[in-house]
């Protein structure tokens, strides 16, 4: 819920449209995949949709569990609903939330591949074309 008020708070400075509407805890199922996004953000700036899809994980800070940690199955899963919106029309952002201080090396390996996508936003923002870069939250 913590990421969620990050959020909430990022959309209420700067944006012209209606704020954001969120889902926690979403199963979506298509013809091809099944999975859970823990949460997603949709927000609507002027005539420009976007959403943030997110996986969150917990665990202890020393020593966390394997099923604490971001995994290879997990960013395949939201590359491939990111891909989905973007297919649509609608920009879509990668989102990584962890109660942890820091993140661990495999996590930050994952990530930079992702960011190795180079990904563009479907819509020109006031003139500038910058990254969809996946979104890191912790602690």
């Amino acid at each position: 819920m913590a990421a969620l008020s990050v959020f909430h708070a990022a959309c209420g400075k700067g944006f012209t449209g209606t704020g954001m509407t969120y889902l926690v805890g979403a199963e979506l199922v298509t013809s091809t995949m099944e999975g859970e996004i823990d949460f997603m953000i949709m927000i609507q700036d002027a005539e420009l949709p976007a959403v943030v899809i997110s996986e969150a994980k917990a665990g202890n800070p020393d020593r966390p569990a394997q099923s604490a940690l971001l995994s290879s199955d997990d960013l395949a899963h939201l590359e491939a609903v990111q891909d989905s919106f973007r297919a649509l029309g609608i920009d879509c952002w990668i989102c990584f939330a962890t109660t942890r201080p820091a993140l661990e090396q495999p996590e930050i390996d994952l990530l930079r591949r992702s960011c190795k996508r180079s990904l563009t936003p479907v819509f020109d923002f006031q003139g500038s074309l910058l990254p969809v870069l996946p979104i890191v939250l912790t602690d």
